[in-house]
């Protein structure tokens, strides 16, 4: 939706086309598809990992699709990252508009909007996956105590 919405925008309108106002409009669908897609990251590298380590077809069902020519010689592992990937250079692009724009108009009003927009996004997503990340670590810690507390208490009513 988000690409075609850009194509027909410029189609529209090729000398006065607006990809703020675009970005604008998708950056709510953004935020409902990439918060949670980034923030469960850790859990896809570690099912592709499992995966990769523990069933041989699903190596070979890999390697043939991404020797595929549609992939550009490009892993599995490029195309999940995509989706982040897109709304990095988006907000790159929206930069280099704000730096050209004429400042107090309202291009540069709709392009600071749009900037913010990503720029929240982006953060977010940073923040749930460090918050994701310190939540697996407090459950292996906790497994591990728990684990070793139970080897403690089953050493020492042996020992008595």
């Amino acid at each position: 939706m988000f690409l075609s919405d850009l194509e027909e925008n410029f189609e529209n309108n090729i000398f006065s086309f607006q990809v703020c106002d675009v970005v604008l409009n998708h950056a709510p669908d953004f935020r409902r598809v990439c918060l949670p897609y980034v923030t469960n990251q850790t859990y896809q590298e570690l099912t592709f990992q499992s995966l990769m380590n523990s069933n041989s077809n699903f190596q070979e069902v890999l390697e043939k699709l991404e020797s595929d020519p549609v992939c550009q010689r490009l892993s599995l592992k490029s195309f999940l990252i995509l989706p982040f990937q897109r709304i990095t250079r988006l907000k790159l692009l929206l930069q280099n508009i704000l730096k050209r724009t004429q400042p107090g108009s309202w291009e540069e009003a709709e392009a600071a909007k749009a900037h913010h927009a990503l720029q929240q996004l982006i953060r977010d997503c940073n923040d749930n996956t460090q918050r994701m990340r310190r939540t697996e670590e407090l459950i292996y810690l906790s497994q591990r105590w728990s684990s070793s507390a139970k080897c403690s208490h089953s050493f020492l009513s042996h020992a008595g």
